[in-house]
């Protein structure tokens, strides 16, 4: 079912706890389900104590979702604290990421209410080798694009090394001393980020690394974690994070975020600083991803930048923009060369 503004707000109402305003159940499940975000709409509703409110059929619908995504996550947290003990025996304190700190944070009896799609786990780059044999000697063996898995386990682990292709947000080590926290998972022991260091992983990676500051598309799925973490408003230094992400880029990845927060969650965070007047002109752009006559235009312009995007990243383009039309001229005029010259080497 195709997406549509009225579904994605009524989506996002639900997962505010308010289902009162839903009038399109199949479509605002269809998105839910197509977003991961079936789990948190009856977690969501239910803390507001507002189950009444939705049509017999839904309420069983959900309750049955987020029990067997309980089940799921419980078996994820299990497979977590194996892996952290496995990985403390080797001398190594890994630092959880985005939904697996959260799986982490759960109580036992109340597993977190995300699904998952695998765990992110961070080891320094020093530890990588060492991380990798704990992997092996578990029983683990690597998938292509999708980490290292099992066929027992219900989700694959993530590996990764810091600082990854965006260095400059990742922290320093004295700031992740500074900005994280030791906690026990199991009998082992792992690292999670402050809430300020949380909310900038989840906006890099959803805008810079996801591409979605150039796609022209809001994840709700990012989105809605960022507002749980903002719904508490004295966890995150919002100060600290404009810090964080103080040069260009990162403002405008910030000031992005913080436009959807406000439209979509009504969430208003207090800024040292105005908000710029093309953010804004993008994120129009943006809440008109679904349009009934403009959304095919705004989808087809954030395919078109995320394009030129990708061109930049893999042929490590960082000059100008001006001069990417004569870089794409020579590259593809060498790989002509090349092939000629394979071809006069081996004639067939």
């Amino acid at each position: 079912m195709k997406s549509t503004v009225l579904s994605f707000m009524q989506l996002a109402s639900c997962l505010r706890g308010d289902p009162s305003g839903a009038t399109d159940w199949d479509a605002v499940l269809a998105l839910a389900n197509n977003t991961l975000l079936t789990p948190a709409i009856w977690s969501a509703i239910s803390a507001n104590g507002l189950q009444d409110l939705l049509p017999e059929d839904v309420f069983s619908f959900l309750n049955f979702i987020h029990r067997c995504n309980a089940v799921r996550n419980a078996r994820l947290r299990a497979q977590l604290e194996e892996l952290v003990a496995a990985l403390n025996v080797a001398g190594i304190v890994p630092t959880l990421n985005k939904g697996t700190a959260l799986l982490a944070l759960a109580s036992a009896g109340r597993p977190a209410d995300r699904i998952m799609r695998d765990i992110d786990v961070t080891v320094a780059d020093h530890e990588k080798e060492t991380a990798q044999k704990c992997l092996l000697q578990l029983g683990y063996v690597p998938i292509e694009a999708l980490g290292w898995g099992r066929s027992k386990d219900v989700g694959a682990v993530d590996l990764h090394y810091p600082p990854g292709r965006y260095p400059q947000y990742w922290p320093s080590e004295a700031s992740l001393s500074k900005h994280s926290e030791e906690i026990r998972i199991g009998s082992g022991r792992a690292r999670i980020l402050s809430p300020t260091l949380q909310a900038q992983h989840w906006i890099v990676h959803d805008m810079l690394k996801d591409g979605h500051l150039w796609a022209l598309h809001i994840d709700l799925r990012n989105l809605f974690e960022l507002y749980r973490l903002a719904r508490e408003s004295d966890r995150i230094d919002w100060h600290e994070l404009d810090m964080l992400l103080s040069d260009p880029l990162g403002r405008a990845m910030l000031d992005a975020q913080l436009l959807a927060l406000r439209s979509i969650f009504g969430t208003e965070i207090v800024r040292d600083r105005p908000i710029p007047a093309w953010v804004k002109w993008h994120h129009s752009l943006r809440s008109r991803e679904y349009h009934p006559l403009l959304g095919s235009a705004v989808r087809a312009i954030g395919r078109a930048a995320w394009g030129i995007r990708i061109v930049q990243i893999r042929w490590r383009f960082r000059g100008p923009w001006n001069e990417l039309p004569g870089r794409l001229m020579r590259k593809g005029q060498k790989l002509l060369r090349t092939r000629a010259s394979k071809s006069v080497k081996d004639p067939v």
